[in-house]
């Protein structure tokens, strides 16, 4: 008796359907917001304003896979206070695949320790082996770690890791500068990159079209990356008076026409 139900649940698990987790950040992520600088981050936190594609590619990522007959979840786990920003609001409003959400709790712990212990907790009740699970964030705090950290320590095998390079650190721009990478994580600078992944095929020719759209007229990247690339290389090069100011901001520029003629079309 005791074999027949080892059999059974052996049986069981292998006809088990393989699932689709999309488990999202959103600011910095699918959200406009600068947590790279503290007093413009209030700015870009209150106009509430998406990554213009984003929810194309989250959308047709969802009908892909549910034209193929596979289940598909989105979870948003953001370090929003919950108090402040109404998520399911902002996912309505821009045409996100609507999903659970998990915003920090004034009693929540630090930034890095809430992510992992959230999406620790959501591994644990819904992820099954053989499930996918795309990770989605960006650099600009603690997502990267705690990706790598979840599926290492879980032993996530079947994981991708999508980190939005917000930092300007994560993408070889070309100019020589130090990157901060962990091994395993793709980085994108814009959309361009995303689209390339070998995972992101679903993205339709439409969506395509405007992202390239937008990569060429310089429209793609929000301001304020440019301005993070401009600090970055200030403090590089340890500037203190106006000249150096000045030709820190010229080489960003550099950089920054540089990279929108990496692709041509």
């Amino acid at each position: 008796m005791k074999n027949l139900l080892c059999l059974f649940a052996i049986l069981l698990t292998f006809g088990l359907e393989a699932k689709i987790f999309v488990i999202s950040d959103i600011d910095d992520t699918i959200k406009q917001t600068n947590t790279m600088t503290t007093y413009r981050r209030i700015y870009y936190f209150l106009r509430n304003k998406p990554f213009e594609h984003m929810p194309a590619v989250f959308k047709e990522m969802e009908a892909f896979y549910k034209s193929s007959g596979e289940d598909i979840e989105f979870i948003y786990v953001s370090a929003a206070p919950d108090f402040i920003f109404n998520q399911q609001k902002f996912l309505r409003k821009y045409g996100f695949p609507m999903g659970k959400t998990f915003l920090k709790k004034l009693n929540s712990p630090e930034t890095y320790q809430y992510k992992y212990l959230t999406i620790k907790n959501i591994i644990n009740a819904e992820v099954n082996e053989g499930d996918k699970v795309f990770f989605f964030g960006d650099n600009s705090e603690h997502d990267p770690h705690v990706y790598v950290d979840i599926k290492n320590n879980l032993g996530v095998e079947n994981a991708e890791i999508f980190i939005r390079d917000v930092s300007t650190e994560g993408s070889d721009l070309g100019a020589g500068l130090k990157l901060k990478q962990l091994p395993g994580v793709q980085y994108f600078f814009s959309e361009m990159e995303l689209a390339e992944a070998p995972t992101m095929g679903f993205i339709t020719r439409d969506t395509l079209k405007k992202i390239a759209s937008d990569y060429t007229d310089m429209t793609l990247l929000p301001d304020y990356t440019f301005t993070t690339l401009k600090e970055r290389l200030e403090k590089i090069m340890l500037c203190r008076t106006k000249s150096c100011k000045r030709n820190a901001k010229a080489r960003a520029l550099k950089i920054w026409e540089n990279y929108h003629r990496k692709y041509t079309f």
